[in-house]
């Protein structure tokens, strides 16, 4: 549990506390336990017995899984402060950068691989 609470940038009481279903987490903090676990919120939350989305949690997939940095929790604060007209601006950008890259096969220099 100590490890968990520290992967999810929480205090380990806060964790515990959890766990007891003495408190309960907001949807952030289910969003990222469930991430960290590799299962739905819906089964945290009792309302399903599947455990995991099926084959889509590979050992590749896991890094998507990872609590994130902080580059990329400001990344994300940033996100979500655009307008709609702004986000789309964004994705297609992402996007094109993605196809760029995959078209010169060249990925492994400038996207990271899982470990």
């Amino acid at each position: 549990m100590r490890e968990a609470a520290k992967r999810l940038n929480m205090p380990y009481t806060t964790y515990v506390n959890y766990e007891k279903g003495e408190r309960e987490p907001n949807s952030e903090t289910l969003i990222a336990i469930a991430s960290f676990y590799g299962t739905s919120i819906d089964y945290l939350l009792g309302k399903t017995s599947t455990r995991s989305y099926g084959n889509q949690f590979t050992p590749d997939a896991r890094q998507d899984l990872d609590p994130l940095s902080e580059d990329e929790q400001s990344l994300i604060k940033d996100y979500r402060r655009l307008s709609s007209t702004g986000k789309e601006y964004v994705l297609q950008t992402v996007a094109v950068a993605l196809q760029a890259y995959s078209e010169k096969n060249d990925t492994s220099t400038h996207l990271e691989k899982a470990n």
